[in-house]
């Protein structure tokens, strides 16, 4: 049997409740990202990577209805989209699959492909059952995984900076003040509105100030310091975005201050520079499993700016350690030495939990106005009869119309509803 022979005309889709749809399928590509903890030791030839596993496999699918119902049937297939749960998908290529549908996305065009109705959607492979863990499990796993992190981020602090010169602590002082200020105006907004945390910060930095007034700083005490001025913020409040915003702020702000002098003040500065941003990591995979998400595209897109922001950190800091080639061994700057598996297990265990949390969430549906239509009649379409007002708030926010579009959408418009 050659792979024409198992090649099968059509794809095959059973919705949660049972409903079946046999429609035409041209190709698409299939992602299946590893999850690599990826780790450059000190003095030793080579890299060491740790095989987190791999993620679920996502699937863009583009599903073509054709005849003199497509249309009928394109409408039922989309009505079906609200159904909670998972697909069974007969791939023609790949064979029998347990997928989640994300997003959904129909092109209306009747004068240009009449007897054809295009619906683009996306897709992501469910982990068999016996491999999950609880959300509350992935939650604890997070939080202990962040515990752990900021143990090893605190010992990696206190063994790389030295205080044998009156420069280097000169040095240590001036980027934890260039570093504070950073941290606390990229995340004003997140707190200055909490009295209750605003004055929990002005504790810490006063204590901060503290420890730079001795002649020689108690480490253990500034670096504890330290961790809670950048992870405390993240308690005040469970909006992904913003809190997104802020630290991606303080991580960019950190990862530009210069570093120079001696061999002993730059190691110093980039210690320095590194105990912030890591901690900065750890209060991303908090955000990651105390965020308030409704759909399946928050949650995706959580997970990629998340990663995002661990690759630009390990990109960043393993190009300061090419600047310390050549500097003796006890001087030299390594690049997470002692925390980057941690920090990998962090994000790892964050994304699963989004994963997770993800299948439960409500699917993105986007829908092109073909004529002019009232968005009011348009929501209650979609959403149906029961919270008519709470839900055409719902569809103005989700879709920010403004002044005329409140009242008529126009044709060639694309709006947004969550089923």
């Amino acid at each position: 049997m050659t792979w024409q022979d198992r090649l099968q005309e059509t794809i095959k889709l059973e919705s949660p409740d049972g409903d079946i749809f046999e429609v035409e399928w041209s190709d698409n590509d299939r992602s299946i990202e590893r999850k690599l903890g990826i780790f450059d030791p000190p003095g030793v030839d080579g890299t060491k990577v740790q095989d987190l596993g791999s993620k679920g496999a996502l699937y863009p699918i583009t599903l073509y209805f054709s005849g003199p119902d497509n249309d009928i049937n394109a409408a039922k297939f989309i009505r079906a989209t609200s159904q909670r749960g998972t697909w069974s998908v007969l791939h023609p290529v790949i064979g029998q699959l347990t997928l989640y549908l994300s997003t959904i996305s129909e092109a209306i065009a009747p004068v240009e492909s009449g007897n054809i109705t295009e619906i683009s959607t996306e897709w992501i492979e469910h982990t068999a059952e016996g491999a999950d863990k609880s959300l509350a499990e992935l939650k604890s796993d997070t939080g202990s995984q962040i515990d752990e992190l900021n143990e090893s981020a605190f010992d990696q602090f206190i063994d790389n900076v030295k205080q044998t010169t009156s420069k280097a602590i000169v040095a240590l002082k001036t980027v934890v003040n260039k570093a504070t200020t950073i941290t606390t105006f990229a995340l004003n907004a997140l707190y200055s509105s909490d009295a209750t945390l605003s004055s929990q910060i002005d504790s810490i930095l006063r204590g901060v100030d503290n420890s730079l007034a001795a002649d020689v700083i108690d480490l253990t005490v500034l670096a504890g310091q330290v961790q809670n001025l950048v992870q405390l913020p993240v308690l005040s409040t469970d909006d992904s975005s913003s809190r997104l915003t802020a630290y991606s702020n303080l991580v960019t702000g950190a990862l530009d201050i210069s570093i120079s002098g001696d061999s002993e003040e730059q190691k110093n500065i980039v210690s320095t520079q590194e105990l912030f941003i890591v901690s900065a990591l750890g209060a991303l995979g908090q955000i990651a499993v105390t965020s308030s998400l409704t759909t399946r595209p928050q949650a995706l897109g959580l997970i990629k700016a998340i990663n995002t922001q661990f690759e630009a950190v390990t990109n960043g800091l393993d190009a300061v350690q090419e600047t310390f080639d050549g500097v003796d061994i006890d001087l030299q700057y390594f690049s997470q030495s002692q925390s980057y598996s941690d920090t990998s297990m962090v994000i790892a265990t964050g994304v699963a939990y989004l994963l997770s949390v993800s299948f439960d969430l409500l699917i993105e549906k986007v829908i092109l106005i073909s004529v002019p239509t009232s968005p009011l009649i348009l929501s209650i379409q979609e959403y149906g009869e029961n919270d008519i007002d709470a839900n055409f708030d719902l569809f103005i926010a989700s879709n920010v119309l403004k002044n005329t579009e409140i009242l008529l959408l126009p044709a060639g418009r694309t709006v947004v509803v969550y089923v």
